[in-house]
């Protein structure tokens, strides 16, 4: 049974962070659901513990980011006098509901300019330039002050997210994020590690869950309603801390668009880690990654378009045969 909705608290942004986890609750049905805790230590404080290590949980820095340019200048003529030329890749007529990875990437991408991804956006929602490199976008980076954030510590990838009614589907990535709001507000869902086995991974695709938070099937995912969910609101200049591992799902209003920042560093969540949580959930999970291995990388057969991500076992397979390769440049070199 499908949870039903007097009011969407997914598209309010003037919720506030007090009422949020109670309303997240009886909008969805899930059970026990907290706010997520902003930091009450000093922004250096928190960035030196996450930078070594030592911050297992997601965490709100609420206004760590205010000050930074692109606060006030990151607004759509800005943007588009500068950059409305340059070719993106996007998302464009997002279904309004369900889990987006079971729609098909290939009805949803196009590649187009900027400016008339703008105005796309403005005419119709629900479109979504995601994970833009701001490497292709020359200067736009100068508006951030990331060199605060991470100090002496290397990030791996810099990406621009900009849309109006979008939602990302329950995830987690293999490594470290901050996530920078820079206009709209956004509603995150979190769960730690160890709710997995209860937020239902896909078969073959553990890092996505068949789950969707905003409209819960219980009778399909009954362990679902007892995980423990945290939510807040993250508005422009916060900085919401994502560890590597930690699922999470990013919606956003429709009436207005969003632009956020995120930044990823840190190691890719190891093997070991992986193959832990696997075997967790299972011998269909485990049976699924040895049968992709075979299928998609011992016999090369095509994978298609399976929830917008390379199959676990396919994914393991050019692990494995990079691993291969380097070891023979290595003997080679010796030899």
């Amino acid at each position: 049974m499908i949870a039903r909705h007097q009011s969407n608290i997914f598209d309010d942004s003037a919720a506030t962070s007090e009422s949020l986890a109670a309303a997240f609750d009886a909008q969805t049905g899930f059970r026990g659901t907290r706010s997520l805790s902003a930091a009450a230590d000093a922004p250096a404080t928190v960035l030196n513990r996450i930078h070594a290590g030592k911050q297992d949980q997601a965490l709100l820095l609420r206004g760590a980011a205010a000050h930074w340019p692109a606060l006030h200048r990151w607004q759509r003529n800005y943007l588009l006098d500068r950059w409305g030329d340059v070719g993106i890749s996007a998302l464009m007529g997002l279904p309004a509901h369900g889990v987006p990875f079971l729609t098909p990437e290939s009805e949803l991408r196009r590649h187009l300019p900027l400016r008339d991804f703008w105005n796309e956006m403005d005419a119709t929602g629900r479109c979504y330039a995601e994970q833009q490199p701001l490497s292709n976008l020359p200067g736009l980076a100068d508006d951030l002050r990331i060199a605060e954030l991470m100090g002496a510590t290397p990030w791996s990838a810099l990406n621009l997210w900009l849309g109006r009614g979008t939602k990302s589907g329950l995830h987690f990535d293999p490594t470290d994020n901050f996530l920078i709001m820079v206009r709209g507000h956004k509603l995150v869902v979190l769960a730690a590690p160890d709710q997995s086995a209860r937020l239902y991974p896909f078969l073959g695709l553990i890092m996505k869950s068949r789950v969707d938070v905003e409209r819960p099937e219980f009778t399909r995912f009954p362990r679902a309603a007892a995980a423990k969910m945290h939510v807040v609101r993250i508005a422009p200049g916060d900085v919401l801390y994502i560890p590597a591992g930690w699922w999470h799902h990013v919606s956003s209003p429709t009436e207005n668009y969003h632009i956020s920042i995120n930044c990823s560093f840190g190691r890719e969540l190891s093997l070991p880690f992986l193959a832990a949580r696997l075997v967790s959930l299972g011998p269909q999970h485990v049976a699924r990654l040895v049968q992709d291995f075979v299928r998609y990388g011992l016999l090369g057969r095509s994978c298609g378009d399976r929830a917008h991500t390379v199959p676990n076992g396919l994914q393991l397979y050019r692990a494995m045969r990079a691993r291969w390769h380097r070891s023979g440049d290595t003997h080679d070199a010796h030899y």
